[in-house]
């Protein structure tokens, strides 16, 4: 088998994906608060746990809202690669 010439340039990410790794660090890192601290502000605040559900819901709600914004937004984005 011959060796073809993709295989002999090294692999490097770029901005892009580099820029989506920051994003889902800090997605986690925001999940990770969120859910620790929840229960001392609901003790605070006095909230029943149907508000903090609520909490979590808009926060999944406005996550799925961006990625179907953003999709729609750069179209042709991803094909341009």
């Amino acid at each position: 088998m011959t060796d073809s010439p993709r295989s002999t340039r090294p692999f490097r990410r770029d901005g892009p994906t580099w820029f989506l790794y920051l994003v889902l660090a800090v997605f986690g890192f925001q999940q990770s608060v969120l859910g620790s601290t929840l229960p001392f502000l609901r003790a605070e605040f006095g909230y029943d746990p149907i508000q903090v559900g609520w909490h979590f819901t808009s926060y999944a709600g406005g996550l799925v809202a961006s990625g179907l914004l953003g999709a729609g937004c750069c179209p042709g984005w991803a094909s341009a690669r």
